[in-house]
């Protein structure tokens, strides 16, 4: 969770880490690797599964999503997109995204995933996944560390040896 990984940071457990900049990271530098988008994933059977093309927010309406629980950042962001969509959250919380998949491969309900994790988390391919038409929800991934650390000249190579393999990475999906 992104608030674990600030405070480690803070404390100085840890040098660096790669989060999502809309998160509350306090005073942080960082150097920013690129965004990742979001997707619509949902049982092969789904009615919204079965369409071809990029799904429009608007077909998210009174659709039940699962979300992640409390505390992790991506639940918020994906939670802000599919409220200005007019979804709705179901109850129960997935607690990581290999369950938030099975939970959308068993039918429970319709999910974002973020792109990125596509490939892992969808593996089996238990879930038809589409992209958002334009202005689909993103994040923008980023290292970030403590100003002022002595390992900053070192944070920032590895965060750009890191963006280039992203960018080449992105651009072949």
């Amino acid at each position: 969770k992104t608030q674990t990984l600030v405070d480690k940071l803070d404390r100085a457990e840890l040098d660096g880490a790669i989060v999502a900049l809309e998160s509350q990271l306090g005073d942080m530098a960082h150097l920013v690797l690129g965004t990742d988008v979001f997707v619509f994933a949902a049982a092969p059977s789904h009615r919204l599964a079965a369409a071809k093309g990029p799904i429009k927010a608007s077909e998210l309406e009174d659709e039940p999503v699962l979300l992640l629980d409390d505390g992790h950042c991506f639940r918020d962001q994906a939670l802000s997109f599919c409220a200005k969509a007019g979804a709705e959250e179901v109850s129960y919380r997935a607690t990581s995204l290999p369950t938030l998949v099975q939970m959308a491969a068993g039918g429970a309900g319709v999910t974002l995933l973020p792109r990125l994790a596509v490939a892992l988390e969808n593996r089996r391919r238990a879930l038809r996944v589409r992209d958002f038409a334009p202005k689909a929800p993103a994040r923008t991934l980023a290292l970030v560390w403590r100003k002022g650390s002595a390992r900053e000249v070192a944070l920032r190579a590895v965060g750009e040896a890191l963006r280039d393999v992203y960018t080449k990475l992105t651009a072949s999906a």
